[in-house]
């Protein structure tokens, strides 16, 4: 008897919960890295997979580990698990701990989702800005650009300044750059150059 009462505590200890971590966790690694939810602070690049994979994981620990089983607690203390009222109480506990793990993780799934969902007009927009962006510093060099800066066109840096405020700068052979100041909000964007010559991640970091 007490065999098979411990037997069927390792059967239902974590046993549908595990399965949800897995599988909500491998979700929602893919979710961060294709779906950012911009909304929530995360870059409108999204997050690399092995770095989203972490993240989903920790949140789904601290579900499954923390909010689960003091949910589950306050659930069998108002005895609303009414289908487990015939199970021995300890088993009951175990049980009730696995649905609530399961359900919180589909919860957190979905939220990740209705985060990433919410956020996708926003990293739309700022993929058309930068769009925006190209084309007026590509008709700029064009215009006023000699030969070199032409060529090097493709090797361009982009910072974004401020919404729909763009920072460019192009390489030369000689290692100084051309850096232009793009704004979107105009039509047509306004482009300036910048009369400091500091790449981005110079310049940038003391503004």
């Amino acid at each position: 008897m007490a065999f098979a009462r411990h037997r069927a505590l390792w059967r239902v200890r974590g046993a549908l919960a595990a399965s949800a971590f897995v599988l909500c966790t491998g979700i929602e690694g893919m979710l961060l890295h294709e779906l950012p939810p911009v909304l929530l602070g995360v870059r409108e690049e999204g997050m690399t997979v092995p770095f989203a994979l972490i993240v989903a994981a920790f949140g789904n620990l601290f579900l499954v580990g923390a909010v689960a089983p003091w949910l589950a607690r306050r659930l069998e203390a108002r005895a609303l698990a009414e289908d487990l009222r015939a199970v021995p109480g300890e088993l009951r506990r175990y049980a009730l701990r696995d649905r609530v793990g399961a359900l919180l993780l589909v919860a957190g799934l979905g939220g990740w989702l209705a985060a990433g969902l919410a956020s996708r007009p926003l990293v739309v927009s700022a993929d058309v800005e930068r769009t925006e962006n190209a084309r007026a510093v590509r008709q700029w060099v064009l215009r006023y650009g000699d030969r070199e800066l032409v060529v090097n066109l493709a090797s361009a840096n982009t910072v974004a300044l401020a919404d729909r405020y763009f920072r460019t700068c192009i390489r030369r052979r000689s290692g100084r750059f051309v850096c232009l100041l793009v704004d979107t909000s105009r039509d047509p964007p306004r482009v300036v150059r910048d009369p400091d010559d500091r790449p981005n991640p110079e310049a940038i970091g003391q503004r």
